[in-house]
C-alpha cells in the first residue's frame, strides 16, 4: 500500500477517515493477501499504526488485544 501515511487517521471506534476505513476493509476482506506499507512518513506517532494490522503488534495472540490497548501502552513509555 503506497504513501499508506493517508491512512493514518484510522480508528476501531468509528472516527476514522475514509481511506483508513477502506485500507482496513481491504485488508479484512483478503486474509490470505501478502500487504506491504510503504511512506516515509507511516507513523510519526504509536496512533498512526491503528491501520497496519497485518504488523503483528495488536491483535490474537499478542500482548494487546486492540490497537487502542497498543497506543496506550506505548503513550505510557
Amino acid at each position: 500500500m503506497d504513501e499508506c501515511h493517508r491512512a493514518k487517521h484510522f480508528n476501531e471506534y468509528g472516527f476514522s477517515t475514509q481511506i483508513g476505513n477502506a485500507i482496513v476493509e481491504l485488508q479484512q476482506r483478503l486474509p490470505n493477501a501478502r500487504v506491504l506499507y510503504l511512506s516515509a512518513t507511516g507513523a510519526s506517532q504509536p496512533s498512526h499504526l491503528g491501520f497496519m494490522t497485518r504488523l503483528g503488534y495488536f491483535g490474537p495472540k499478542t500482548s494487546w488485544d486492540t490497537a487502542q490497548s497498543f497506543v496506550n501502552s506505548m503513550k505510557n513509555k
